[in-house]
């Protein structure tokens, strides 16, 4: 795996750029547009922003109260073990890893009696591993079934002899795991693979825990691999139990390591700021000076001020000019932008970046096309999710000890009642509940987008049934409607437009004027015209700045559309 690692470092580093702690000390490695982190930014909000919501449904009416307990419980612990912080560091790390690996399991905290017995106190957890840690059975041919997954791990010794209660061999330090053999880590980046060894808090040892498949074992050594033999073999996993998720979105047929979604376009980050380094240079040499056939004429000149006159011998001076940004590089980084953006799907769609259609209407279907290309990696983070929140369901459903008071809202009211979660109010099996996520949650969505869906809504399929919906006894609660509009565009006084029938609740007297609205007129006419206009869109203005550039002649409609249609 160390070859996947040391690309997975180089592309880290072109990820963070220059300006990381200003680590470059020369123009020569200046990242002046770091694409790089512009994706990633746009893809880790499409992904996953925060935890996803858990659906439990149940086609048995009795157990339904139980249901909605247990979705309460749910987002509870995934606040508890922070899972929205965890799949956006999943996310964002499987961008530029093959793949990335979460770590789930129970903490042991002690003994508790209950119930006249003695039970072991557990936490669940859910873990980040770094890639850099991460050992993966490289001869399996597909990273769906390794035959073995594990990682390496720091505790503190005093932890290690709580847990195990054995002492450590001698020379088990863990010093191997982060020593020269190791320097190329990603963390690195920031530090020297020795910093802080002086100052560390406590003495740790490096642990590895392997994952048998097979045998739904976890074998845990240490990663010195002084001692060869196993320090714990755990065997009694229950079926709902996996210690490793795995999150990957490009399959390499036949290979056990998937593809970096931006592996393929770290090329075209790297050449398009070597031409914008290549350009400022230019711009920076550029010069213009005046030339003087007599040098005291030049001395003069340069002495005279703005707007005076001189008197000069000898030819006409004149205005020479050297250097300049050569125009077919500036043209060709203007197309490689554009191609970085089309590689990545269509990026500034995706991110809102610019209009990329001349209406609204074309610019709605151009991200609905562009979103088909990010929908896999969606549905792939949407299992990895949806696998860790049934393992979460499952430790929260078997947890023999542990109490938790949720807060229960009573339909159809704003109020909210205390309802008791522990073992002695499980009374079902939980194969009679279907658990699921709802994968929209976890993505980032404008509150405005929000209210246009809405919109759509009402007017395209709300609308058209009023007739049928009034029929059945229904109708729109405007007061309502009012409401999520005001909070999704942040104006609270709209609330204030909706007033009753008789004004607002101080008003004594009716408005002034007819209180009836004013009835529409029996016939009604409408003009209906289309007026076509020249786009301005960021790929016609790069289109006709590149034409420019090359030399070939720009029409007025086009010279417009790089000036945004201002002639």
């Amino acid at each position: 795996m160390g070859d996947f690692r040391d690309f997975r470092k180089k592309l880290i580093e072109a990820y963070v750029g220059s300006e990381y702690y200003g680590k470059v000390d020369n123009k020569a490695k200046t990242i002046y547009l770091n694409l790089l982190y512009l994706a990633t930014s746009i893809y880790t909000r499409q992904l996953a922003v925060r935890a996803p919501t858990p659906k439990i449904t149940t086609p048995y009416q009795e157990l339904r109260p139980l249901a909605r307990n247990l979705k309460l419980a749910l987002e509870d612990l995934t606040d508890d073990v922070k899972l929205g912080l965890v799949l956006r560091i999943a996310v964002t790390d499987s961008l530029f890893s093959p793949m990335h690996a979460i770590k789930m399991g129970l903490i042991y905290a002690g003994e508790e009696e209950y119930e006249g017995s003695s039970v072991a106190v557990t936490t669940p957890f859910v873990k980040n591993i770094s890639f850099d840690d991460l050992v993966v059975d490289m001869s399996s041919g597909s990273a769906h079934n390794p035959a073995f997954i594990g990682d390496r791990y720091f505790i503190t010794k005093k932890r290690f002899k709580e847990i195990y209660n054995q002492s450590i061999p001698k020379g088990e330090s863990g010093d191997s795991v982060k020593g020269p053999e190791q320097a190329n880590r990603t963390e690195t980046i920031s530090h020297t693979p020795a910093s802080g060894e002086n100052e560390k808090l406590e003495d740790i040892v490096a642990l590895q825990d392997v994952w048998i498949t097979s045998q739904r074992q976890l074998v845990t050594y240490f990663a010195d691999k002084i001692t060869p033999r196993p320090i714990k073999v755990i065997s009694d996993f229950d079926g709902a139990e996996d210690p490793y998720k795995l999150l990957f979105y490009n399959v390499v047929p036949d290979n056990t390591m998937p593809m970096a979604p931006f592996a393929q376009v770290r090329a075209i980050h790297d050449i398009c700021n070597s031409i914008i380094r290549r350009l400022v240079w230019q711009v920076e040499n550029k010069k213009d000076v005046t030339a003087f056939e007599d040098e005291g004429d030049a001395k003069k000149f340069r002495e005279t001020k703005d707007g005076h006159a001189m008197v000069y011998h000898g030819r006409e001076p004149k205005n020479l000019s050297s250097g300049g940004i050569d125009q077919p590089s500036l043209a060709l980084l203007i197309q490689l932008k554009d191609m970085f953006s089309w590689a990545t799907g269509n990026l500034d769609s995706l991110g809102g970046l610019s209009p990329m259609a001349e209406t609204a209407k074309q610019d709605e279907m151009l991200f609905a096309s562009a979103s088909a290309q990010i929908r896999d990696m969606q549905d792939a983070t949407t299992e990895f999710a949806r696998e860790i929140m049934k393992q979460l369901a499952w430790y929260e459903w078997t947890e023999p000890v542990r109490t938790r008071m949720l807060s229960k809202e009573l339909p159809g009211t704003s109020y909210t009642i205390p309802v008791k979660w522990d073992p002695s109010t499980i009374d079902a099996d939980i194969l009679d509940l279907n658990l699921d996520i709802n994968p929209v949650s976890m993505r980032d969505e404008m509150p405005e987008l929000k209210l246009s869906k809405i919109e759509g809504i009402l007017n395209r399929i709300i609308g058209p049934l009023m007739p049928f919906l009034q029929q059945q006894g229904m109708t729109i609660d405007v007061q309502r409607t009012v409401e999520i509009a005001s909070d999704y565009v942040n104006i609270p006084e709209l609330t204030q437009i909706i007033v009753p029938m008789g004004g607002s609740p101080g008003q004594t007297e009716a408005p002034a004027g007819n209180p009836q609205p004013m009835a529409k007129p029996a016939e009604t006419k409408r003009t209906y015209e289309r007026v076509n206009r020249t786009g301005a869109t960021r790929v016609g203005k790069d289109m006709a700045l590149v034409s420019s550039l090359l030399g070939a002649n720009v029409q007025g409609a086009e010279q417009k559309s790089i000036f945004g249609g201002v002639s």
